[in-house]
């Protein structure tokens, strides 16, 4: 595993882009102005663009939150100010343990009953 956040997210970057999907398809990293970060990135034609997450907001003060979902291919984490990494951490993690073949365990243990893979009609979900 690359030693930094911003190494792994460089690599995962570069092992996407085909020639293609860096056209249509990218990373996006904005700052909100309540204020806080705003992380989108574009799964689609990637090992993760079948995965769905619902969003959650995770609030333990005005000025401690975040939120992470993936939806219609679309990676999108929302936080308070100090989250970036955190934001960056939870989209490594999942498609580190994608890499691992321990994606299922993965989700169900930082996601319970918030997650599903849409495959076809045999969609496999939490329970």
């Amino acid at each position: 595993m690359p030693t930094s956040l911003i190494q792994w997210l460089q690599e995962w970057y570069r092992d996407n882009c085909n020639g293609d999907w860096e056209h249509q398809h990218g990373i996006d990293i904005k700052t909100l102005d309540n204020p806080g970060w705003d992380v989108a990135i574009d799964l689609r034609e990637t090992e993760l663009s079948e995965l769905e997450i619902k969003y959650e907001l995770i609030k333990k003060s005005e000025d401690d939150w975040y939120g992470v979902s993936i939806e219609k291919s679309r990676y999108e984490a929302l936080g308070d100010p100090t989250k970036l990494e955190l934001l960056l951490e939870t989209i490594r993690q999942i498609a580190e343990s994608h890499r691992q073949g321990m994606l299922m365990a993965h989700l169900e243990h930082a996601f319970p009953g918030r997650w599903q893979i849409k495959k076809s009609e045999e969609s496999n979900s939490a329970s």
